[in-house]
Parts: structure tokens; sequence; C-alpha cells
């Protein structure tokens, strides 16, 4: 089955559901990555060189449910899935797809569907990205982004085809999306508990850039730990750590809580297992239901 085929049923809903944005660009960052510039960025990629291993083409299968004791909103069922593709390498450049479903039910409000997909391409130095996404409105039609974002060494810009033309101006310690992860590995290998960030992916237009600040735990590795999916396919040797990274748009007039926190457990390889996302109002858990590798890319001493 395609990547889109996964989701043909519920994004072609004639039942009268009422499809909603809500949530959707915030889901995606935790793929980020998964999780995933920018002065700052380059410079942190050439230390983190010699202890990131390569990031693992990948594609992942995440199911979300709600999580009963964290509910405080008008939803009684939550349920969904993410679906995550990473390809490429530092030489060729990387790319992700992202798409992900969620069906939001309560006795007031109905039925609801979020559904939206993302695709961005990214320099392997992480100076440069393009970025493309759909996301169904919830009168049934579908809002398309589009653009192309540039890093140097005094700032960035990133212009938007669509929805609408614009352009913005990034500053220079803003990460793309495989940067930021490439750099979060980095801090997570040398023993730091702690990073923080501003991130650009340009899945929202009208709010582009967010504040990040992740918490790193203690790194695991060996066969406890490890998700039964994942087990026999050569993660028991990689270190893997607890990230908690709570995001909030950036603001210089005020100084503000998390407006959404995720959590992952995160693989030196960039895969990811037992996703939370906490929305204050409700948590999702993620559990990682399908994995299989992508083609790698190898670097020659050409690249």
């Amino acid at each position: 089955m395609s990547f889109c085929g996964l989701w043909k049923e519920t994004s072609q809903v004639n039942d009268g559901t009422r499809h909603v944005c809500f949530g959707s660009r915030r889901i995606r960052r935790i793929c980020l990555t998964l999780f995933f510039g920018t002065n700052l960025g380059v410079f942190a990629d050439a230390r983190a060189e010699e202890l990131v291993s390569e990031l693992l083409p990948h594609r992942a299968v995440y199911d979300l449910t709600l999580m009963p004791v964290s509910n405080r909103s008008e939803w009684d069922s939550v349920t969904g899935r993410i679906v995550f593709e990473l390809s490429g390498s530092v030489c060729a450049g990387f790319k992700q797809n992202f798409r992900e479903v969620l069906v939001l039910s309560g006795p007031k409000s109905g039925r609801r569907v979020i559904d939206s997909f993302t695709s961005d391409s990214e320099a392997g130095d992480g100076r440069s990205m393009e970025f493309s996404g759909s996301e169904v409105e919830p009168d049934g039609t579908v809002q398309r982004t589009s653009g192309v974002a540039k890093s140097t060494e005094n700032g960035g810009t990133a212009h938007f085809n669509s929805p609408m033309q614009s352009d913005l101006t990034i500053d220079k310690y803003t990460y793309f999306p495989v940067s930021y992860t490439r750099n979060l590995i980095h801090e997570a290998l040398v023993g730091h508990h702690f990073f923080s960030a501003t991130q650009f992916d340009g899945t929202d237009q009208l709010k582009p850039i967010e504040e990040s600040f992740a918490i790193l735990g203690e790194a695991q590795s060996g066969r406890s730990g490890i998700d039964s999916i994942l087990a026999g396919k050569d993660f028991e040797p990689l270190r893997h750590w607890p990230v908690t990274i709570g995001y909030r748009h950036s603001s210089p007039k005020e100084v503000s809580e998390s407006e959404y926190t995720v959590f992952q457990d995160l693989f030196e390889n960039g895969v990811s297992q037992r996703l939370m996302l906490d929305f204050k109002d409700f948590k999702l858990s993620g559990k990682l239901v399908e994995f299989s590798f992508l083609e790698k890319i190898r670097c020659s001493p050409l690249n």
C-alpha cells in the first residue's frame, strides 16, 4: 500500500464528518526529526559530525490514543495515526514526509477529523530547505503551503509561495528540522541535559517561528527499553534518551510557558519510539506499530 493509501478512507469521508485543523502543525513537530540554520546550526553540525551517526532512512507508523486520565477537553475519544518517512544523507540532502490523521469525537462537538500532509527537502549542511504541505479545512477545502528557506552566516530568509506570497527574515540561530535533530542528538551524546533552540519548518505561515526547550534524560542502551517492533533490527547497541520538548511561538514582548509538550524516546540514529503529546487539555500516547528501513545513500569521498 502506498504512503498516502493508508489514509484514503479517512481523507475521503462523505458522511457529514467535519474536518478540523486543530493541532496538525503541532503534531508534526514530533518527527522532528524525527523531531528535528543557521550559523549556530552549521557550527554545531561540524562538531557533531564526529559523534552523530548518520540518520537512519526509515518509515515509521505510530498509532495515537487518548490518555483518559489526562482528558479535560470536550472530546471523549481521540484516535489517529502518524506516518513518517526520512530518506537521504548528509551528502545528498534529506527528505521528510509526514502524514497524520486524527479523529476526535464528543457529545457536544460531534465528530471531527484532522488530515494533513507535509514534505520537506533539506540540504545536508542545514543551510536550505524546500517545504510543502496540505491541510483539510473544516469546510472540506484543502489549504496548501509551499516555499523555500535559506540561511547564511548572518541570518536567513524564507519565501512562501502559498497560501499567499510573503517573505520572512530568519534569525541566524534558527534551525531547520533535520539540522535541529542532528544537533539535539549531538547535545545528548556529549552529556548535556538541556537544549534551547528556535525552529522553522514552514508549516504555519502566520506563526512561522517556534521556540523550543528540550530536556534530555540519561542515556540507555542494550535490550532493555527497546520496543519489540525494533527487536532484532540492530538497535540494541545504540544509545537512546527520553526527551521532553516544550514549544511556544516566538514572542519578544513576553515570556510564556510552553503551549504544548512532546515526549519521545529518541535513538542516536534519529528513530523515535514511545511518543506522548501534551496539549494541556488532553494527552495522546503514540505507539510504534510499524517500522521499515529505507534505502541508504552512501557518501563517497568525493561528496
